[in-house]
């Protein structure tokens, strides 16, 4: 096994990717790199390469997700997004999602079950808009459709003391319900709530 290149990264001046036999190895930071003694052209051993990746290239990853997640909870995919962006390889980045996995660092369907009762009682998002940001966070359909299904969201109601907070009383012309209509449904309700909404407000 030969280094045949070491180059500074563009993003983090003071971390390295060596490349062994023409294909990128692993990202150090500099000072392993002089630790190390790894110098462009010169060989390296299995038995090298193997404790640098299994140590110390795991266990800045390890640190990276760690420090990503202790700022709040994060989904699978968002942490495999951020080990990516730091230019982990694939085998690391799937040891440490095992690890984080094994011992509840990462749980989608808790993440699920806490973004939408957050959104819905202090945002007052619908449904529609929380299956569509958990989907973007790499949450699988099951286990939105399974969270949704357990959570008893009274849609109509939260919909409607929106439009009272923001709009006052039932009293609105076409043009302003027109408005209502959009302000909801960017907010992430269906147009079948939103016509029960109207319906529950005109008899208040």
């Amino acid at each position: 096994m030969k280094i045949t290149d070491i180059r500074q990264q563009k993003h983090n001046k003071k971390r390295y990717s060596v490349f062994i036999d023409g294909n990128f190895a692993f990202g150090l930071d500099e000072v392993d790199i002089l630790y190390y003694k790894l110098l462009d052209a010169d060989e390296i051993s299995y038995e090298k390469f193997n404790y640098i990746k299994e140590n110390v290239v795991f266990s800045k990853a390890r640190d990276t997700a760690l420090k990503y997640i202790n700022f709040k909870q994060r989904t699978k995919k968002e942490i495999v997004n951020k080990l990516r962006e730091k230019d982990f390889t694939e085998d690391i980045i799937e040891k440490v999602i095992k690890l984080f996995e094994k011992y509840g660092y990462i749980d989608d369907y808790a993440y699920a079950g806490g973004y939408l009762r957050d959104k819905f009682n202090l945002k007052g998002f619908g449904k529609e808009r929380i299956k569509h940001e958990l989907k973007q966070r790499g949450v699988s359909d099951n286990i939105i459709e399974d969270v949704i299904n357990e959570n008893d969201l009274n849609e109509t109601k939260k919909a409607a003391e929106l439009v009272e907070r923001k709009y006052g009383v039932w009293d609105y012309d076409i043009k302003e319900k027109r408005r209502i209509e959009g302000f909801l449904l960017r907010k992430g309700y269906s147009y079948d709530i939103i016509k029960e909404t109207f319906d529950l407000l005109e008899n208040i």
